[in-house]
């Protein structure tokens, strides 16, 4: 429990990074990314022949696992601990 604790806390401090890197940027170009793949996920789910796979399974693909700042957190999380400030 405290490894898989460990790993989102990492997850989700490298979004803060992100976010402070990107600064009023990084909310518009996640959420944009996001509608963006969900729309496209969902033309692609219509492409499909008989068997579909679930919409939320196509749409989670493109939306959210795809979504570069996404993958860019679970390739290359902040570890805690790593980055210190300045004058510390």
């Amino acid at each position: 429990v405290d490894s898989r604790r460990r790993l989102v806390e990492e997850h989700e401090e490298t979004h803060v990074w992100q976010a402070r890197i990107l600064g009023p940027l990084f909310a518009p170009a996640y959420l944009g990314w996001s509608v963006i793949g969900a729309v496209i996920g969902a033309i692609q789910w219509l492409t499909f022949a008989s068997p579909r796979p679930r919409l939320a399974s196509v749409v989670d693909r493109l939306a959210y696992r795809a979504n570069p700042f996404e993958r860019w957190a679970d390739r290359h999380p902040i570890r805690r601990g790593s980055i210190r400030p300045i004058g510390r």
